[in-house]
């Protein structure tokens, strides 16, 4: 019920929240339900006894708590099974008394604070009716959150649970009936009443900008693996071919590059994908989707086979991403072509949680519609990965890989600017809209007259 609260009302995504349904847990309830009607022992090994118990209480905190990357489904096994063994041989025996009258105050709260401390800790992460200007953490709103759970979940257990509990069951019918009633209607009117609201466009009280339409859609007929006849549109044999690699941001390049291509009298060959960036191994920093190495191997024996003369790489360089292997495919792909162009990253703006983002009416009635700034000062502009891309602009200089840099359109004398003539630049704080991508045609134009010439 919390989620459907917060589905209209949240403009960041719940899928992080999934994993508070119950439909994937019924057999971690079932554990936990057959656990507590089996006779518990306690694990009887001597002298070695607390040193086992003390073991597996740690590994137990060690999954909790390591920054250890776990597949979500073999996690939960772990996870549940460390569970079971540490109440069926009563493994927290060996905790210090003191330590363990405050696990069994919280423990005996466990169950109201489960109920309060998601849509809390939610509202404290992500919502703006909780968001501070100028402070891009919630460390505080998070600990203010975790105070006020437990403050509510020991008030729940103790005027409303141990109320219920037993005989006081029987004595207090009607009350229990009254709030039961209570409970279950009030989320469901709140629920339907935002749904309504959300549907309605919070009839008329909602008041955000329209994102401009996004640069990046690109021809499907001209994309990789597969090609069809019609992506050929210059027959003649001195046609050069260009190939466009790389994520969203170079899809959103997809209409200037077409453009370019026409006039040179190339053939342009798509072979971006939204979210995949040139890559064809994993590493040890992230995981790298499967699909996306596919596609980009797909893609890589495609090069091979047909060596074209231009292939251009735009994607949004991260500081925390493996240089390295970017560096290994550029190599590869520059050993399959005549020319490869790397593109930087295009200007980032600082406010990317706020800009064209489909506020929460209740954070519009809190703080006030969002009216983006029109330009921002460049010593404000979010540099986070401008390092990254920079360093790997120079590393492709050094190798012999032409670079191409759009910052000069939209950044000069010290001011970055993403709206002009009355139209936005942006999409997003990243991604170019068409009018923004468009601007950047004649320096795209000067950069093939130098490629193809060559």
């Amino acid at each position: 019920m919390y989620l459907l609260v917060l589905l209209p009302n949240l403009d960041t995504s719940i899928r992080e929240m999934i994993f508070y349904l119950p439909f994937s847990r019924f057999w971690q309830f079932a554990c936990g339900g057959l656990i507590s009607f089996w006779p518990a022992r306690r694990l009887n090994l001597g002298v070695y006894s607390t040193c086992v118990n003390t073991i597996v209480l740690l590994f137990g905190l060690f999954l909790l708590f390591s920054p250890l990357k776990l597949d979500s489904v073999l996690g939960a096994i772990l996870a549940t099974s460390v569970a079971v063994i540490i109440i069926y041989f009563e493994c927290l025996s060996v905790i210090p008394t003191l330590i363990a009258k405050a696990l069994i105050w919280v423990g005996n709260r466990s169950y109201s604070i489960y109920l309060i401390h998601m849509l809390l800790l939610y509202l404290a992460k992500y919502s703006d009716v909780t968001y501070i200007p100028g402070k891009s953490s919630r460390a505080l709103q998070s600990l203010f959150a975790i105070s006020l759970t437990l403050l509510l979940g020991s008030l729940n257990y103790s005027f409303v649970e141990q109320r219920f509990r037993g005989n006081n069951l029987k004595a207090n019918r009607i009350q229990f009936w009254k709030v039961s009633l209570v409970s279950v209607t009030t989320p469901v009117i709140i629920s339907s009443l935002l749904l309504q609201s959300y549907y309605f466009d919070y009839f008329g009280l909602n008041r955000i900008l329209i994102p401009p339409a996004f640069a990046g859609d690109s021809s499907p007929d001209c994309a990789l693996p597969e090609l069809k006849s019609s992506c050929v549109l210059n027959t003649s044999p001195s046609s050069p071919r260009i190939l466009l690699l790389g994520d969203s941001h170079a899809a959103q390049y997809s209409r200037v590059f077409n453009e370019v291509a026409a006039r040179f009298n190339a053939n342009p060959i798509y072979g971006a994908m939204s979210g995949c960036r040139v890559q064809y191994e994993n590493g040890l920093e992230d995981a790298y989707p499967p699909s996306c190495i596919q596609h980009n191997l797909a893609v890589l024996d495609w090069v091979k086979k047909n060596k074209p003369e231009v292939i251009v790489v735009s994607q949004y360089i991260k500081s925390d991403a493996s240089l390295n292997l970017l560096k290994s495919a550029l190599m590869e792909l520059r050993s399959n072509s005549v020319q490869l162009l790397l593109i930087a990253n295009n200007p980032v703006f600082p406010d990317g949680r706020l800009y064209m983002r489909g506020r929460p009416l209740l954070s519009q009635l809190h703080l006030g519609p969002y009216n983006p700034p029109e330009w921002f000062s460049t010593q404000i502009m979010d540099t986070a990965d401008l390092g990254a891309s920079a360093s790997l602009i120079r590393w492709a200089r050094q190798n012999s890989i032409q670079t191409m840099d759009v910052s000069d359109v939209f950044c000069l004398d010290g001011m970055c600017v993403r709206r002009l003539n009355g139209k936005w630049l942006y999409k997003d704080s990243d991604h170019l809209s068409i009018d923004g991508a468009d601007l950047t045609s004649y320096v795209w134009n000067a950069t093939f007259r130098i490629l193809l010439k060559n």
